[in-house]
């Protein structure tokens, strides 16, 4: 009876804040929105997880800061929107035009933005969704593989129609001003369908562009990034060690991905190939227990791994949309779906074939890892497979995806 009170108890709360949030936003912000003049050619950039400096986002800003820079100066400007005092303390720290949220500052540029720049739906949290209401929303989202996303989504779409005029209320469902695509594949088969929006365009993803010129930011492009696991992959390329990343996707089923390995054995291969395993998890992925080993790192989950995939040799991934980036350095990919059967029941939908999407060798247990490991790093026999990948999911292969994003908004 007790539990089933507290149940009870927590129910009512939730859609009493509901209420007032909506209200709030609609009743009061909203009109503020409309009626408060935008400031022309005025970009406002918001990251995952309350404001986070990384991803696509991360990348464009670094570009808008660059032309700002150079001979753009003076003809917009931008800030980042952040909850998070750390992130905001390291764009202080490096002179970025940031601001926290919910200053009166924040606030206040947030309703004068033209544009908003977003690469999540996360960012509608805590009212903001409301205060940018009257912004022209850029949506660049987060990457491209063969899971359908967001309103494409099987659970979003048997939503009731009371379900799904909540999440209109709260800004879930919405339409964008514009979105950015990869290619006329990935137009058609997802983001016209998993989108609302008045414009696509096909120009690439920003944080690409760092994969085709690794300097192209300089020390800028490693704010908020592991930069102790970073280093120490430097020193061991040095002393000739093979890096190998291993980035699983998230399960809603909260599946350890740990359990399916001994990790020393995995260690002791590592050791007798010179190899080094660097796991970077879903920064969702909640792991109780991170053991310590010589020739396996954990990377910072919730950092920015892009300026280090450059320094490894082999990506080890599953359903994640990573396999499609790294394509652009044109390095050996191994696919590792174990739980491939539940994954596509429990989890995710997938909306093409997982074999014809997937190019790279398919390994169910550690034993196939570690011996598709060795086989590929001997005799890559995937690389004209993997071309045909990536001219199918980019259109553009270059490092020029942020110049053409930034073009479409500043010189249109």
């Amino acid at each position: 009876m007790k539990i089933s009170s507290r149940k009870l108890y927590s129910k009512i709360k939730k859609r009493i804040n509901n209420f007032f949030y909506i209200i709030i936003g609609w009743i009061i912000i909203v009109p503020l929105a409309k009626i408060i003049p935008k400031k022309k050619k005025s970009f406002s950039f918001i990251g995952r997880d309350k404001g986070l400096f990384l991803d696509n986002v991360k990348y464009l800003y670094l570009y808008f800061y660059s032309q700002d820079l150079n001979e753009n100066k003076n003809q917009f400007s931008f800030f980042f929107i952040t909850e998070d005092s750390l992130t905001y303390n390291l764009l202080k720290k490096s002179n970025l035009s940031v601001y926290l949220y919910p200053s009166f500052k924040a606030i206040w540029n947030s309703l004068r933005a033209e544009y908003l720049i977003v690469d999540n739906m996360m960012w509608i949290s805590n009212l903001k969704y409301f205060l940018f209401y009257g912004a022209k929303r850029v949506q660049l989202w987060h990457g491209v593989a063969f899971k359908r996303i967001y309103l494409d989504e099987p659970k979003f779409l048997k939503l009731s129609k009371r379900a799904r005029l909540f999440f209109k209320l709260i800004g879930y469902e919405q339409t964008f001003y514009l979105v950015i695509s990869t290619s006329s594949f990935y137009t058609n088969k997802l983001f016209k369908k998993a989108f609302k929006c008045k414009n696509i365009i096909e120009t690439g993803y920003p944080r690409n562009d760092i994969l085709k010129n690794s300097k192209k930011y300089g020390k800028l492009q490693f704010i908020n990034t592991d930069i102790e696991t970073i280093n120490y992959v430097k020193k061991m390329r040095e002393k000739k060690y093979k890096v190998i990343i291993y980035m699983p996707t998230f399960r809603d089923s909260q599946r350890n991905f740990l359990d399916y390995f001994n990790l020393k054995k995995l260690n002791d291969f590592a050791a007798s190939k010179n190899f080094i395993f660097v796991l970077k998890l879903h920064p969702d992925t909640k792991i109780k227990e991170k053991k310590s080993f010589e020739n396996i790192l954990f990377y910072d989950s919730s950092k920015d791994i892009y300026p280090m995939l450059p320094l490894s040799d082999l990506l080890i991934t599953d359903y994640s949309s990573i396999y499609t980036d790294y394509l652009f350095l044109g390095k050996p990919i191994i696919f590792f779906p174990f739980d491939k059967k539940e994954y596509s029941q429990m989890d995710r939908e997938f909306q093409f074939d997982y074999e014809e999407m997937t190019p790279g060798p398919k390994a169910f247990t550690q034993n196939e890892l570690e011996e598709a490991i060795v086989n590929i790093l001997k005799k890559d026999i995937y690389e004209t497979k993997r071309k045909e990948i990536l001219k199918l999911a980019f259109t553009y292969n270059d490092e020029n995806s942020s110049e053409r994003i930034f073009n479409y908004l500043i010189k249109k």
